[in-house]
């Protein structure tokens, strides 16, 4: 294990790629909250360290933002620099898993880093208590937040909302963001590489992409059905069906704490964790799957 994170810190965390990431990151972040943060400075109102970052997860924008970034990240993987002689050392499965280890630390690093950036960007006006801040207070209000929320000047999506705040603390809400959201691009960055390892590369990031895209079809496929076939007898029975197998086809869309709120068969924290069960299961699936197949796969070129 000394050897794997060893080997990841000098190939991934140290690569032009992961730094490149990084500052775009920052940078962009910057730029998009500077007059916001200059807004706030006027107005006397802060914004806590933790309260943005999950608002912004919250909206389809940010979760294909967020993906697309950490897709980039893993196209490096698997590595082939020096493959031969780590199989021989190794063998196949501990290879693979090796691989495994590198996209787990990657989507642990990779929220951590969005996260410090959401703070640099907003810090000359971050609120560093666990409550919930003013700004937030005003911007979730059912009256009068979305007349709040229109002034404010930033150019990101943000779902701000009681629902989110009857949950607990901001640390309580970017915690269970942070297991759904890791969980995911866990899944996500393993079916990657095992496409790419199966296939070659190229193909797993064809079907990551893919998935993306899936989140939003999900979501336009239960319209489709009341905007084409509301005259037809039972076209309702089957839009309802589709809302609720929508989380479960559709495997981003687990990430959506706020989503989840809005589904009131169940409590929310019964739902976080059925979504955290379900992402596991996937990522078990696709781990039994890739040490099947890369027993029998070529893995002598890329």
């Amino acid at each position: 294990m000394r050897y794997i994170c060893r080997d990841y810190f000098q190939r991934t965390v140290c690569s032009g790629r992961f730094v490149l990431l990084v500052l775009l990151v920052w940078i962009s972040l910057c730029s998009f909250f500077r007059e916001f943060v200059e807004q706030l400075s006027e107005m006397h109102c802060r914004v806590g360290a933790l309260e943005i970052f999950p608002a912004w997860a919250f909206c389809g924008g940010g979760v294909s933002t967020y993906f697309i970034l950490f897709i980039f990240l893993i196209l490096a993987y698997p590595q082939w620099d020096g493959a031969v002689n780590r199989l021989a050392r190794q063998g196949r499965k501990m290879w693979l898993l090796s691989q495994y280890c590198y996209v787990i630390m990657t989507s642990v690093i990779y929220y951590l880093v969005v996260t410090v950036g959401f703070i640099i960007a907003l810090f000359p006006v971050v609120d560093w208590k666990n409550r919930w801040s003013s700004f937030y207070w005003k911007a979730s209000d059912p009256k009068t937040g979305f007349d709040f929320e229109t002034g404010l000047k930033y150019n990101l999506p943000c779902t701000y909302s009681r629902k989110i705040m009857k949950i607990g603390t901001p640390l309580k809400v970017w915690g269970l963001t942070f297991l759904l959201v890791v969980l995911a691009s866990i899944f996500l960055g393993m079916l990657v590489v095992t496409f790419n390892i199966w296939f070659r590369r190229g193909t797993g990031t064809i079907l990551g992409i893919f998935v993306l895209v899936f989140y939003y079809i999900m979501d336009w496929i239960p319209l489709f059905f009341d905007n084409e076939f509301a005259q037809f007898d039972g076209y309702k029975q089957i839009q309802n069906m589709l809302w609720r197998l929508e989380p479960y086809l559709s495997p981003l869309y687990q990430t959506d704490v706020y989503g989840l709120t809005l589904r009131k068969a169940r409590p929310v924290m019964e739902r976080v964790e059925i979504a955290a069960v379900y992402y596991i299961v996937l990522a078990v699936v696709v781990l039994v799957m890739g040490l099947r197949m890369v027993r029998k796969v070529d893995l002598s070129k890329d």
